[in-house]
């Protein structure tokens, strides 16, 4: 067996986030009739699941990082409303125009260009990986998020 680089390892990393990212969610989200995912992760408090939609070399959330996930008929985007990253833009699509406003204008301005019928978050009472999202910002998505959504 070989060891491989840090590099290396990245590497691999990617690829598998990117099939994960590419393949695995939009079908799952067809499965479950879930029109919009929103992955938010506070800095050093991560989502469970951010490592394994994330670039190899990507280690912890800066501030608030947000992945938005839409698929509404039939089409499937994969958003970034984070802070620039090189890498987090080869596997999403920026969607925050950062400097020009702000993260929750750029969430709401998303959901209503997309208008989803329903918005999936990472909660669970009973399964540890689906309980992701903080209490911290889920109060937070409350008090910024439009009300029609």
């Amino acid at each position: 067996m070989k060891v491989r680089s840090i590099p290396e390892q990245n590497r691999i990393m990617d690829i598998c986030a990117k099939e994960r990212i590419d393949t695995i969610i939009p079908e799952i989200m067809k499965q479950r009739n879930v029109e919009c995912w929103l992955v938010a992760s506070k800095e050093y408090h991560e989502d469970l699941i951010f490592p394994a939609i994330t670039p190899g070399n990507y280690l912890t959330a800066r501030r608030v990082t947000m992945m938005v996930f839409i698929l509404k008929n039939d089409e499937y985007h994969k958003f970034s409303l984070s802070l620039p990253d090189k890498g987090l833009s080869e596997l999403y699509e920026p969607y925050w125009n950062f400097g020009k406003e702000t993260q929750e204008e750029a969430l709401n301005r998303l959901l209503e260009e997309y208008d989803p019928a329903n918005i999936c978050l990472n909660t669970s009472k009973n399964y540890t990986f689906s309980d992701g999202l903080s209490m911290g910002l889920y109060q937070w998505l409350q008090e910024v998020v439009n009300p029609k959504y």
